[in-house]
């Protein structure tokens, strides 16, 4: 198998979406990085440049409404996960702010929880913080037994060691540790840590970047003040939420401002779920998004539109 390191691009788009083909090129390559220690810096050097290659090339996924042997799929990104990922890396190298806004089932989570890890894997020293509504929303008895995961895949530090469990073991700190709401890489002092957004959140920290899990659905008064206290905490908070709080909240409040980056991640940008869309902005009026669908549906579409 060869593979040039020269450009993030050029590698990213050889990277099979077809999961089978995925999976097959997933061998190869991490036989290379096993035995090729040259071959391993350089690809992370390229994976730094793009993360995107990092999630579609050595990331899995975990969903247990899948059958059997199928839960633990390969984290082959879509063109709009793309996007996100490479642009909140951005943020957190530049420190800006981001609003990652979503409808639910798109990702964004795990997203953010997996960035984190490539971070915490790859930098010296980084610090990370993870925020959620109540404790166990973040990490509840959630440990590392072997290669498994165990605990409740809902909160967020289970997709964390999630992350780092399901890659290679070649890209896998030797050195690691995990206590309740902490989890540190012993080789290279990096952590990523966890607290209930409550009014304290992060007060007092100083962290590399801040993620907070459904900031819209946070009570809007301890909302306002996590929103003041982060500010001072990290030059890259990222607030990710569902699409759809009230007009006067706070997180409605930053997506309007302009102050910050906003990333979508809406359903209709994903390719499982888009097919045959099309919208009606007015009664009587419709607006075909998914042409080819309904063309194969109606051969005479073009015509039936006219009329």
């Amino acid at each position: 198998m060869k593979l040039s390191l020269e450009n993030p691009k050029d590698f990213y788009k050889i990277i099979p979406k077809d999961i089978g083909e995925n999976l097959s090129f997933r061998k190869d390559l991490y036989n290379l990085l096993a035995v090729d220690g040259g071959f391993k810096e350089a690809f992370l050097e390229l994976c730094w440049q793009k993360p995107s290659i990092f999630f579609s090339s050595c990331m899995f996924t975990f969903n247990p409404k899948n059958a059997p042997g199928f839960r633990n799929p390969p984290f082959i990104l879509r063109p709009q996960q793309v996007i996100v990922v490479d642009e909140l890396h951005k943020a957190i190298i530049e420190g800006y702010d981001c609003a990652l806004d979503k409808t639910r089932d798109e990702g964004a989570t795990v997203i953010l929880c997996s960035l984190f890890d490539f971070h915490w894997l790859v930098t010296n020293q980084s610090m990370f913080l993870l925020g959620s509504r109540k404790e166990e929303y973040v990490d509840k008895s959630t440990e590392i037994q072997g290669d498994r995961v165990i605990g409740d895949h809902k909160c967020l530090f289970h997709k964390v060691l999630y992350g780092i469990m399901t890659l290679p073991k070649c890209l896998r700190p030797k050195y690691f540790k995990k206590t309740h709401l902490h989890f540190e890489n012993l080789e290279n002092g990096s952590c990523i840590d966890g607290e209930a957004t409550n009014e304290s959140f992060g007060g007092g920290d100083r962290r590399t970047a801040v993620g907070v899990d459904e900031f819209g659905l946070i009570e809007s008064r301890i909302a306002e003040t996590i929103r003041h206290t982060l500010s001072d905490v990290s030059d890259c908070i990222i607030y990710n939420s569902t699409q759809g709080p009230a007009a006067g909240h706070p997180y409605t409040r930053l997506l309007n401002s302009g102050k910050l980056k906003i990333l979508e991640l809406p359903w209709e940008k994903n390719p499982e779920k888009n097919q045959g869309l099309y919208r009606s902005n007015a009664y009587g009026e419709v607006e075909i998004v998914d042409i080819p669908y309904w063309e194969k549906r109606i051969p005479n579409l073009k015509e039936y539109a006219k009329n």
